[in-house]
């Protein structure tokens, strides 16, 4: 992550995959805590809380630039179907998906379970644009 925020911070669009879960942008609070409680079982609530902090101030700071950040996000259908936390989470969760899809500088595309295998199964992954000095990275 040393790497990866800065970056995310000086490039002008970001097309990303993600596969099991939810892009961490476009993540809501209780969708991420839950996300991180699972993930790291062992840690200590204020150590969540910390992850949690710094994922909702990501965005908050990609979006508030004075041109925000173009998003691309690619999501393998299991993400909307894969339950993180409860019911409520989810139905919070994809509700601010939608909202997020009708802001001009965001996309969403969904790779549908019938695709079948496809490279993405093995990672997730970021492609960011920057008009200077490297086009792509």
């Amino acid at each position: 992550m040393e790497t990866y925020i800065p970056l995310e911070s000086e490039a002008d669009s970001l097309n990303s995959y993600t596969g099991f879960a939810v892009h961490g942008l476009a993540q809501t609070e209780n969708y991420a805590r839950a996300l991180f409680t699972g993930i790291f079982e062992q840690s200590r609530p204020d150590e969540i809380e910390k992850l949690v902090r710094i994922r909702m101030g990501r965005r908050e700071d990609l979006v508030a630039r004075p041109e925000p950040l173009s998003f691309t996000f690619i999501l393998d259908e299991g993400a909307l179907y894969r339950r993180v936390g409860d019911a409520r989470i989810m139905r919070e969760q994809l509700t601010q998906l939608l909202e997020f899809s009708e802001m001009p500088e965001v996309r969403f595309r969904v790779l549908p379970f019938d695709l079948g295998n496809h490279l993405g199964n093995q990672c997730s992954y970021g492609i960011f644009q920057f008009n200077e000095p490297f086009p792509v990275v």
